[in-house]
């Protein structure tokens, strides 16, 4: 009987090095792209909307020409710019049927909220209960 033999990640080398490195590399992208989800918010204020975060804005309701719900929305867009992971999709995309538009998807829950100004479209996946009442929000305001 000969000794046994170990698999190369058992017998040292830089195999553990490199499964370490990855290990931890996953961890700081996950903790990264949470912390990213957390920084955004969108809130109603007397005179507009503000969206903070990266790619953050501030729109007047007086420049928004349309608001709407999307109960559909392509799932297949060309990312300008931004990010893209998962279900998080923040940043300039160009979808068919849209255009160029400001993303800012974290929750794919239907319906998505279209906010079109005079100069550019904004989609907000903020989840489906929180895009209606941000909807609700919004046309109450414009309305006036």
């Amino acid at each position: 009987m000969g000794t046994p033999e170990f698999p190369a990640i058992m017998r040292g080398g830089r195999a553990p090095f490199y499964v370490g490195m990855t290990v931890v590399s996953i961890v700081i992208v996950v903790i990264v792209f949470a912390f990213i989800a957390r920084s955004y918010g969108v809130e109603v204020g007397e005179t507009g909307m503000t969206i903070s975060g990266l790619y953050g804005l501030e729109v007047e309701y007086s420049d928004i020409e349309d608001l709407r719900l999307l109960d559909s929305f392509p799932t297949v867009g060309l990312k300008l710019n931004g990010i893209n992971a998962l279900v998080v999709n923040i940043g300039i995309f160009s979808y068919s049927g849209f255009g160029r538009v400001r993303l800012f998807e974290l929750d794919r829950s239907k319906p998505y909220l279209l906010v079109e100004t005079k100069k550019e479209k904004i989609i907000i996946g903020m989840g489906g209960d929180r895009n209606r009442e941000l909807y609700a929000r919004m046309a109450g305001k414009i309305a006036k």
